[in-house]
């Protein structure tokens, strides 16, 4: 059994309950295919005939029915297999625009999260970049830091001893046993006499060394 559709009618052009003899007067009528025949029946007799169905018809809406025009009325009555005929085609385009309407926002939802992703992905290309920029600044200082370390390093080196400038909290030395003198870059962590050997390294003209600016 399929419940084909409902529909209402004015109270004036009731039809009648064709289920069982039943012949009472409708304004909400179901239409019904039961093993190949189409039967108009009542609402109540209809919970009465098929208690299991849940009353949801395949071509209308629920409820008290689809009120109709006096020109479906009249296919109604006249002819109601061509009446559910055209329901059933009414209800195929009703899905159809639909499944386009559903398509349609569907895509917009797409090309919404596709602009999103992209925003976000030139959003982190732009930090990146950012990121990479600050690294190559540190880069370039770190070695234009060390370029300047090595030309002092170099300067210092082509200076005689008495030229070469002292910082602040450094001393020049000289060797008790062979007085070979050291400037403070030349003595080495070992604090012996490059020349002799000797460990009797002691400061040189500090007073004088030292005031050197």
């Amino acid at each position: 059994m399929e419940l084909l559709a409902i529909v209402k009618v004015e109270r004036e052009n009731r039809v009648y309950c064709q289920i069982n003899n039943c012949n009472r007067l409708l304004t909400n009528i179901y239409v019904v295919q039961d093993r190949g025949e189409l039967t108009v029946i009542g609402s109540e007799c209809f919970k009465k005939t098929y208690p299991e169905h849940d009353g949801k018809p395949m071509y209308t809406g629920g409820g008290s029915g689809q009120l109709l025009s006096e020109d479906e009325r009249e296919l109604f009555i006249k002819n109601t297999a061509a009446f559910i005929e055209k329901m059933k085609q009414a209800h195929a385009e009703q899905l159809e625009e639909a499944r386009l309407r559903q398509a349609r926002l569907d895509k917009i939802a797409l090309e919404e999260e596709e602009y999103k992703r992209q925003v976000e992905t030139n959003r982190a290309k732009l930090e990146q970049k950012a990121l990479e920029s600050i690294q190559v600044d540190e880069k370039q200082r770190q070695a234009f830091k060390n370029a300047a370390r090595e030309e002092k390093r170099l300067r210092s080196e082509s200076m005689s001893f008495e030229d070469r400038p002292i910082p602040k909290g450094m001393e020049a030395f000289v060797c008790g046993n062979c007085s070979h003198k050291y400037h403070w870059m030349d003595l080495g962590s070992a604090n012996a006499c490059r020349n002799c050997g000797s460990k009797k390294v002691k400061n040189y003209f500090r007073n004088s060394l030292s005031k050197r600016k």
